[in-house]
């Protein structure tokens, strides 16, 4: 019962943490793709 209980208790903080992960991860891909981005521009850009 007390395994339950705490199983229970548990669910909530641990779908904050997934969330909270998700969104660190989408920061990070957006940060990776727009470094890649500018990256890519400078490379490809004409020199005048």
């Amino acid at each position: 019962l007390t395994v339950a209980f705490g199983f229970i208790i548990g669910i909530p903080g641990l779908i904050i943490w997934q969330g909270f992960s998700i969104f660190v991860g989408s920061i990070q891909a957006y940060i990776f793709i727009m470094l890649s981005m500018v990256y890519m521009s400078h490379k490809v850009a004409d020199n005048h």
